[in-house]
């Protein structure tokens, strides 16, 4: 009499996986928003007004705002080379000195990323709920 063999195989690997995949392609869309929105911010020729966001002049600014997704439930969003100067904009500085003392000036904040995350907050969390823009 012969014996039966069966095999079971489980897909659950598989399946957790793709869910995996699909949680970071979720996280990228949205931090690929926000940061074209901070672009979009930073677009505008010529000089701002403070308190506004910065004007488009060399384009270092803009070039240097970028996204990195870190895992599966975060992203970064914000500034790298050549924009490292991106935060003495976002906040403003005291007037500065150099070694050699020579005065820099003050520079008046115009912010741009912290509204940005402010203004697309909504977007951001229907983005994460899987919902259509």
């Amino acid at each position: 009499m012969a014996k039966n063999k069966f095999t079971f195989k489980s897909f659950v690997g598989d399946v957790e996986k793709d869910m995996i995949k699909e949680e970071k392609r979720i996280i990228k869309e949205a931090a690929v928003h926000v940061k074209d929105k901070m672009k979009i911010k930073v677009s505008k020729k010529g000089r701002s007004v403070p308190g506004m966001p910065p004007g488009f002049n060399v384009g270092n600014l803009k070039k240097g705002i970028e996204f990195k997704v870190m895992d599966r439930d975060s992203a970064l969003v914000g500034l790298g080379p050549p924009a490292q100067h991106g935060h003495l904009l976002e906040f403003g500085t005291m007037v500065r000195r150099t070694k050699k003392g020579v005065t820099k000036g003050k520079v008046v904040a115009r912010p741009f990323l912290v509204p940005t995350f402010a203004d697309e907050a909504d977007t951001v969390k229907k983005i994460m709920q899987g919902l259509s823009l």
